[in-house]
């Protein structure tokens, strides 16, 4: 059978812990050193916090936007080329016309 034995801390023991472990007034010493709770709340007023990266574009939705309009903006530009170059071959056309008729209108003007 176990007895029970009766334990006091005596004040040798007290001051044997306390120069192993921390006290409260080591501790309070410790916050001019490092932040406390109180001083990185105020700092998350500087800087955003993940509430506010939610207003902002993720990689993922940039990466939608960026194949859903970029292929959109790449097929605007595809047919403008395509119908710039119609217009440049029109104006070829005409400028050859032009130039057709003025040789005309000298070889009449040299018969008359």
């Amino acid at each position: 059978m176990l007895k029970s034995v009766a334990m006091a801390i005596t004040q040798k023991d007290i001051e044997k812990l306390s120069e192993i472990f921390a006290t409260k007034a080591d501790l309070e010493k410790l916050t001019e050193k490092f932040a406390t709770k109180a001083d990185l709340e105020k700092l998350t007023e500087k800087f955003a916090t993940k509430a506010d990266l939610g207003k902002y574009m993720t990689k993922a939705d940039f990466e939608e936007l960026k194949y859903n309009y970029l292929d959109k903006i790449m097929k605007k530009l595809e047919d403008f080329s395509t119908e710039l170059k119609l217009s440049f071959s029109q104006y070829q056309r005409h400028d050859e016309k032009l130039e057709d008729h003025e040789r005309r209108i000298k070889a009449v003007e040299l018969k008359v």
